[in-house]
């Protein structure tokens, strides 16, 4: 037996035994609070691919997921903040990098919200006229 099938074959047991809406939330919960998919996926006895393959069979799983990296993204900007404001002397060099660190990875998993916002400005200049095809 691989251990892609032994990984399968887990994923099955664990939902039998506790169902899908507690995998789902146990390992969520877990990405919120900024563990590591491929670190969570092993504490529950599953390879990283088995987990990532689950969660993308159905777009609701994957949607949790999302919310999951956008809490872990809120829980980033809050320490960046902590960091820059617990700063002194001594540490100042530490906190910006930390803090620089934590806002960029919340802007990449969370674009909406903590993401650098461009604006696309599109103008055009031409003119069709559409009446010889009227005629």
């Amino acid at each position: 037996m691989t251990k892609r099938t032994e990984g399968f074959a887990r994923l099955d047991s664990l939902i039998e035994e506790h169902g899908e809406s507690w995998l789902l939330s146990a390992f969520v919960s877990r990405i919120a609070e900024g563990e590591a998919p491929a670190v969570v996926s092993t504490g529950l006895g599953l390879p990283w691919f088995v987990m990532r393959s689950w969660l993308e069979d159905k777009p609701e799983r994957m949607s949790q997921m999302e919310l999951g990296k956008r809490c872990f993204a809120d829980g980033l900007v809050w320490e960046s903040l902590a960091a820059a404001r617990d700063a002194d002397s001594e540490t100042v060099a530490v906190a910006r990098l930390q803090a620089d660190h934590f806002s960029k990875m919340a802007g990449r998993l969370s674009r909406d919200e903590w993401g650098d916002k461009q604006q696309v400005e599109i103008k055009t200049t031409h003119t069709v006229d559409i009446r010889g095809l009227l005629e």
